[in-house]
């Protein structure tokens, strides 16, 4: 049996990686926030290899009673995986935002996943070196590779995942643990719907931000009805966690030319004059 553990299963990209995770066998700790997301989750994955943990990744104690819940449950088996996945987006132009906007998503979207891998890394095979290697799973995003306006809150923090998973993959090699980035272009999530509401942008009316914002806000909720399932991700997922030796990055979309190549390796100008357009 491997266990594995995956923030924010209650709904979205984490829900998705759930189902699958458990249709292959797998026993997976899922974090929500709430008992009730908890008992529906429960009904609807209707598995003993499902057991799901009140936690909230701002939230240290929090997070500390989750370590403590699974640490027993594991009892001599390791952690073999941890996939931080929880994310939030709030949307908005700089000018009309504040700093707690942004770091209330960084705490959620960074500073969550820092901090679960700190505490669940000793229950990983970091401490059991004859066995083999774990894997930590961060969820990025093309926009982290790229941005868009109107989301700076959300690409600053993806952004700083890509760098921050850079660097800690070179470490914790050593400690037995493989981490990899895998990055998912639009997908058929509420995330674009509940964290750019039409209405975050009544407070940029009659300014030059409010058009181009509601134009965005159109164009990722067609993207977003159109974009690939959760479940399709939680596939790639299952055949990372089935690679010994997986790559650093796996991106997925299904729209690689327009999500991944062309924002990634066209000239910003090009770029920037593109979006001007199909905002504007």
């Amino acid at each position: 049996m491997k266990y594995i553990l995956i923030t924010g299963v209650s709904t979205g990209i984490g829900q998705g990686i759930l189902i699958e995770l458990v249709k292959n066998g797998y026993f997976v700790f899922g974090t929500v926030r709430s008992k009730n997301d908890a008992e529906r989750l429960k009904k609807e994955v209707n598995s003993d290899l499902f057991f799901p943990i009140l936690t909230d990744v701002t939230d240290e104690k929090s997070i500390q009673s989750a370590f403590e819940i699974i640490r027993d449950k594991l009892q001599n088996n390791i952690l073999f995986a941890l996939i931080n996945n929880a994310g939030i987006l709030i949307g908005g132009p700089l000018v009309h935002l504040n700093l707690d906007h942004y770091r209330q998503v960084m705490e959620v979207n960074f500073f969550g996943t820092v901090k679960m891998m700190q505490t669940f890394i000793p229950l990983m095979s970091s401490i059991h070196k004859n066995k083999a290697a774990s894997q930590i799973i961060n969820i990025s995003s093309v926009l982290g590779h790229y941005g868009l306006p109107y989301i700076s809150t959300y690409t600053a923090s993806k952004y700083a995942i890509e760098g921050f998973s850079d660097s800690v993959r070179r470490e914790i090699k050593k400690l037995n643990i493989n981490l990899v980035l895998l990055i998912p272009g639009a997908v058929k999530t509420l995330i674009f719907k509940k964290g750019a509401n039409e209405e975050d942008y009544d407070y940029a009316k009659n300014t030059v931000f409010e058009h181009s914002g509601k134009n965005l806000r159109k164009q990722m909720l067609k993207r977003e009805e159109l974009g690939i399932s959760s479940q399709k991700i939680g596939k790639k997922v299952i055949q990372i966690l089935k690679n010994p030796n997986p790559k650093p990055r796996y991106s997925i979309t299904g729209s690689p030319m327009v999500e991944w190549y062309w924002p990634k390796y066209l000239p910003d100008r090009i770029l920037d004059f593109i979006l001007n357009k199909i905002l504007k």
